[in-house]
Formats: C-alpha cells, sequence, structure tokens
C-alpha cells in the first residue's frame, strides 16, 4: 500500500510539471478535475473496505444520555493509555517526523522556484525524490528481517538525520548559492530514505504491540 502511494506522487507532480510547463492555467483546471473526481473514488474505496473489516467499526456506542463528564474522562482515560502504551515512543516520534520541512513541499517550491527553477525542473526533482523514497519499501522488509523492525527503525533515522543536518549546514557554511541549493536537495532528497523506511518500520512495531480492543480509543484518540 505505500508503495502505492509513493508510486502516485512520484506519476503526479511529473505530469502536472509537464502541462504546467506548457500551460499554467491548464495545469490548474487538470489538477482541480483530478482532485474533484478523485474524492468519489477515495470515498468509495474506503467505505467498501470499512463496511467489510469488522475490527475495523468501533466497539459499543455510548448511549445518547451519556453525560458529557464521561466523555471527558473517557478522553483522559484514552491519554493515559497512549502514553503509557509500547507504542507511545515510536507513534509519537513517527508523529513529530513530519514536522520537517525538507521536504518537496509548499515551503520547499517556493524557494526554489524564486530561485530561478522552473516548474518542469522542480518536477524532475520531486520525481528523483520519490524514486528514492520507493526504495525504502524494498529496503525495509529485508532490513526488518535481518536486524527486526526496532533496530531497522533505529538505522533509518539515523541515516535521516545525518543528511538532514548536513543539507542544513549546506545553508549555514559561506559557499557559493549554487553549491550550497545542490547540497540542500541532495541531502533532502537522501534524507526521504530515511524518513519512509522509518515510518514503515514504526508502524510494524505500533501494529505488533497494539491489541485489538486498543486500537479503536486510540485511532479516535490520534484522529
Amino acid at each position: 500500500m505505500r508503495r502505492i502511494d509513493l508510486f502516485c506522487k512520484l506519476v503526479a507532480p511529473l505530469c502536472i510539471a509537464l502541462v504546467a510547463g506548457f500551460s499554467t492555467s491548464i495545469a490548474i483546471f487538470v489538477t482541480f478535475g483530478m482532485t474533484t473526481s478523485s474524492v468519489f473514488v477515495e470515498y468509495y474505496a474506503i467505505a467498501r473496505v470499512y463496511y467489510q473489516v469488522d475490527g475495523l467499526q468501533p466497539r459499543p456506542i455510548p448511549s445518547p444520555t451519556t453525560h458529557s463528564t464521561n466523555s471527558t474522562r473517557q478522553t483522559f482515560r484514552s491519554c493515559i493509555s497512549y502514553i503509557q502504551h509500547p507504542a507511545f515512543l515510536p507513534s509519537f516520534s513517527l508523529s513529530l517526523l513530519y514536522l520537517t520541512v525538507l521536504t518537496f513541499g509548499g515551503q520547499m517550491v517556493t524557494y526554489l522556484l524564486s530561485l530561478g527553477f522552473t516548474s518542469t525542473s522542480i518536477g524532475l526533482l520531486r520525481t528523483i525524490s520519490t524514486v528514492f523514497e520507493l526504495s525504502s519499501t524494498w529496503l525495509v522488509p529485508k532490513a526488518m528481517h535481518k536486524i527486526g523492525a526496532i533496530r531497522c527503525g533505529i538505522w533509518f533515522l539515523n541515516w535521516q538525520i545525518v543528511w538532514v543536518v548536513l543539507a542544513v549546514l549546506m545553508l549555514w557554511v559561506d559557499v557559493p548559492q549554487r553549491y550550497a541549493v545542490v547540497g540542500l536537495l541532495a541531502g533532502t532528497i537522501a534524507s526521504r530514505v530515511g524518513l519512509w523506511g522509518f515510518d514503515l518500520s514504526a508502524q510494524v512495531i505500533v501494529q505488533e504491540v497494539c491489541l485489538s480492543e486498543q486500537r479503536y480509543s486510540l485511532t479516535s484518540l490520534l484522529t
């Protein structure tokens, strides 16, 4: 599933970048049309999986007469249960992982455009980044088979830290701007292998230690 998701992220930016290179207005309408039409497909797929898998549906639904105080207490208990759960540290660290702006998102694209990069070149860079991300879907299963999910997650997290630090240092070291930008892009692209490698490792850890009766309460808390 992660490989399918990343493959879509590989194809989409490249296609839109090529269209934007021809006409920005057409690219905007194409993006709008595809985004609007995909809502119905996504809703249908999610609803079908939800109703076919009993484990995804909530257990007992509280009665309408339940007092708000009980709901507050239940939320508080869920928070305490989440903090004390063995999966808290990998789950929480995975959430913090996505606070980084060293990704080809809005901030990075705006920065590259201000430096004179074209939409097509940015699309190609995002494609290269996604290829690196896709590689983690093959590396992680093999690494987890050899060293386990916990050590695998630590290795990939260290990989990301090293490349993120190198990317940031390129902005602080007194070097020509073109070298700084190349270092920033190289560090950002290489760090994505570590990010998705840790993402997959952390999800496996959470799935292994989270009991079925805890999944709904923890999921409700996180969402």
